[in-house]
């Protein structure tokens, strides 16, 4: 056999077996679905009902948006100091669950959480498989249906389900915006109906996806046609929606602020403040009880700062000076030094998903008010488990903690009626079972998030080299999400809940591109 013959049939064969590596959109859509289905109907059995404190504010404000009487007091008793930041998803959705009998309403949220999440991670996987066809985009595709941290929030009342959720559906429209052949007019209008929904439960996500579309318009050559007058037009709609509602019921229009959480939070990223800001302290008035030494020594919690609110509008301050008051000492404290800048960058990493980044320093220095470097570190690591409802804890003890007369939040409009409400309705689902072996058969959720965090900072790496537009959508995800923690300094893994998956579906792409030769190129650009 000559060497042309023989590298003929060699070639022969890669096409062969490189066809064969590649399912269909048919057969990958079946076992995807499959899979997927499968995984979740056995997370909703297993994890059962889960929470956290957060779920009886959102129940609170839906009780308050069923009257302008109840709009107005949940704001005017400190609602507009401590939950202005609060979006009306979550309440809204809990409002709908209302017309069923209280031992319905947990077991149909969270179908239909798990139900939508179906559906975005299959729409999201299919997308990929569309332009990067391998079979191996279901290894991470199991990783990822297998983690405890991502069921167990779709088991809860909370925004992260949702947000996580409608964010991958955004995310693969503008994929299909910007490498379909042929322009498709639903691909955008999805992606706007993202816009206005994500932002009713995180506004920060809002902002990230409008700026993904307008990377998705541009590469389409369209981000100079009429769907940007629409896009300004949907984003600004979804801002002041809720406002304007408020504005309507209660005669008083305000945008998402940080208030007195800003004070909070300032506090604890600057436990020994200079004597610059000591002195901004000095020049302003505190309750006799709770003066300006004290606070500066101790901290604060919320009761405690509901009551500096309180004696503030005593005083004479409506609610807006009462904020800009709150806002500007948390301005000062987060501000003060190159010191503070540097634990607000690590509270930023740290919401991307790392808890390791707790680990680069001295274990004793201290990097949150009473907390060292190590002491965060398991902090964290403790309550990511926590999350992920594998802790081994008895989260009966939780419950009742959480929603009962010795709950951390301080008493707020229907608050007593939300922590009644909540606990009805979650009691009888609640897992008694300790054990996390049948919600981490794997063992993914012993993984630090870390793990997650490298993976997909490795595809980005990828992916600035093979795919640029893809890179660029992944930098503006993990960018904003680090702005709006760098801003508001939290440094809590809990808000990376929605870029988890996000980092395994990008090792998604970088496997499916590395298996292949070229990026799929536009070939039709006309709206």
């Amino acid at each position: 056999m000559f060497p042309r013959q023989v590298g003929e049939r060699i070639g022969g064969y890669r096409k062969i077996h490189s066809y064969g590596c590649e399912p269909s959109q048919r057969i990958f859509g079946r076992v995807s679905a499959a899979l997927i289905v499968g995984a979740h109907i056995y997370a909703l059995v297993v994890f059962g009902s889960t929470f956290w404190i957060d779920s009886s504010v959102y129940i609170a404000l839906s009780e308050a948006l069923k009257s302008p009487q109840g709009m107005a007091e949940f704001y005017h008793e400190g609602g507009r100091w401590m939950f202005s930041h609060i979006q009306p998803g979550v309440s809204i959705l809990w409002l709908c669950l209302s017309i069923f009998n209280e031992t319905w309403r947990w077991p149909v949220l969270a179908s239909c959480q798990h139900t939508i999440a179906v559906v975005a991670l299959w729409f999201t996987f299919c997308t990929i498989n569309r332009y990067w066809p391998t079979w191996l985009h279901l290894v991470p595709l199991t990783i990822l249906i297998l983690l405890p941290t991502y069921q167990s929030f779709h088991n809860a009342l909370l925004s992260e389900s949702l947000t996580s959720s409608l964010f991958l559906i955004a995310f693969s429209a503008c994929l299909r915006i910007g490498y379909e052949p042929h322009f498709q007019k639903l691909n955008i209008f999805t992606v706007l109906l993202v816009i206005f929904l994500i932002t009713q439960f995180r506004s920060y996500w809002g902002v990230t996806v409008v700026l993904m579309l307008c990377c998705a318009l541009q590469r389409r050559r369209l981000i100079l046609s009429a769907w940007m007058p629409l896009l300004l037009l949907v984003a600004t709609s979804a801002a002041t929606a809720f406002p304007v509602y408020r504005f309507i019921q209660t005669g008083q229009f305000f945008l998402p602020q940080g208030g007195m959480n800003s004070f909070i939070t300032g506090l604890q990223v600057n436990p020994n403040p200079s004597n610059k800001v000591r002195e901004v302290f000095d020049g302003l008035e505190f309750p006799p009880s709770l003066p300006a030494s004290v606070i500066l020594s101790s901290g604060l919690n919320l009761r405690l700062t509901l009551d500096i609110g309180h004696f503030w509008r005593n005083g004479g301050l409506d609610d807006e000076a009462i904020n800009d008051r709150a806002e500007r000492l948390g301005k000062a404290l987060t501000n003060d030094g190159l010191e503070i800048q540097i634990r607000r960058v690590i509270y930023g990493v740290a919401s991307l998903g790392s808890t390791m980044v707790y680990s680069l320093g001295d274990p004793h220095r201290e990097i949150f008010r009473g907390m060292t470097m190590k002491a965060m570190m398991d902090h964290q690591n403790y309550y990511y488990r926590w999350f992920g409802w594998i802790s081994g804890e008895n989260y009966q003890r939780y419950l009742d903690s959480f929603f009962g007369s010795t709950s951390d939040l301080p008493p707020f409009p229907f608050s007593s009626l939300a922590a009644a409400q909540i606990k009805k309705a979650w009691q009888p689902y609640l897992s008694s079972n300790p054990s996390s072996y049948l919600r981490d058969p794997v063992g993914f959720g012993s993984l630090p998030p870390d793990v997650w965090l490298a993976s997909g900072f490795a595809a980005f790496l990828i992916l600035i080299v093979r795919l640029p537009f893809v890179a660029i959508l992944f930098f503006l995800a993990v960018a904003v999400a680090f702005c709006a923690a760098f801003s508001f300094p939290v440094g809590d893994t809990r808000y990376a809940n929605a870029l988890i998956p996000f980092y395994l579906v990008a090792i998604s792409i970088a496997v499916g591109v590395l298996s292949r030769d070229k990026e799929p190129q536009v070939v039709d650009t006309a709206a």
